[in-house]
């Protein structure tokens, strides 16, 4: 009987631990009742169509993806881990696209559970 409630404790216990590692990103607003705004940021880069050392051409879609991609790191690396904070919500990217270009603009509002 031990046994069992230790496992069940244990198994609650990593259950716990892996929501809380877990980090929201989300296009949407926050559930007032449930999270909190921390505050608003935002974050831009520019991404060469064509490589000025290679050459090599780089697609409107590679561009954007490498960009997303970029900035979900960002947020569990920085909001999340370093932090604490539950993630980002009203994530929204812009984008321009230039003569030799595409500039990307993210915005975005820092959350935390209540």
């Amino acid at each position: 009987m031990k046994f069992t409630t230790k496992i069940v404790t244990g198994s609650l216990i990593l259950g716990l631990n892996i929501n809380l590692l877990a980090c929201e990103i989300m296009s949407s607003q926050v559930d007032k009742k449930m999270l909190k705004e921390i505050r608003s940021s935002w974050q831009g880069q520019t991404i060469p169509i064509v490589d000025s050392k290679t050459y090599k051409y780089t697609s409107f879609l590679t561009a954007y993806q490498s960009f997303d991609e970029d900035m979900r790191k960002s947020f569990k690396d920085t909001v999340c881990k370093k932090n604490g904070w539950s993630g980002v919500s009203n994530y929204k990217v812009t984008w321009d696209i230039g003569d030799k270009t595409y500039t990307f603009i993210a915005t975005y509002d820092m959350i935390d559970y209540k």
